[in-house]
Order: C-alpha cells, then structure tokens, then sequence
C-alpha cells in the first residue's frame, strides 16, 4: 500500500495543472489509484455519467456506486451510458447535500 501511495506520488511531481484538462487527467488518475473493487464510491454530480461509469468500472461487480443529480435529465442519460457499458449504479435524484439520507 505504502509503495502504491508513492508511486502515485512520484507520477504527480511536474504536472502543471494549466487547464482544466490536465486536472481532469490528474483527477481520474488520482481516482484510478485509489479505488478498488468492492469498494463503494459515491458520484456527487452524475452529469453525462463519465465519473459514475469510471467509478463502476474500477469497483467491478463485488462494488457499489452512488450518483447523485439534481436533474433528471442527468441521470438518463448517466443511465443510458451505464447501460450500454453493462454497468449498475445507484441513482439518486437529489443533491450532494443529501448524501447521507442514502448512503449508510
């Protein structure tokens, strides 16, 4: 674990975070280091669904994902892209606020 952690570490030494795009890379990097199957992760804005399919993918079928939106139009479409990848997740119509009410 110790040696995972700084691995992970010495990959950020030197990025710049110049764009938004690099902090998106930097984030899913940094999502992908972390997570492992089994674990049960939490999406507080589903959006179009890339987070929430990422967050599916990494905790593999022994996992559990929370997406929350407060559009409903969101969360179609985060269904539709998790459907056509074979995935499952929990979707919530609510805000990030609520979080709590849903997850134990």
């Amino acid at each position: 674990e110790a040696r995972r952690k700084q691995k992970f570490s010495d990959g950020l030494r030197g990025m710049r975070m110049s764009n938004k795009y690099q902090l998106t890379a930097w984030c899913r990097r940094f999502i992908e280091e972390a997570v492992r199957e089994g674990d049960v992760c939490m999406d507080a804005t589903a959006g179009n669904g890339n987070d929430t399919e990422l967050l599916c993918r990494l905790t593999g079928p022994s996992g559990r994902v929370y997406a929350f939106d407060i559009q409903e139009a969101a969360l179609n479409q985060t269904r539709q892209r998790l459907a056509k990848e074979g995935y499952e997740a929990e979707l919530i119509l609510a805000g990030h606020e609520c979080m709590e009410d849903y997850v134990e």
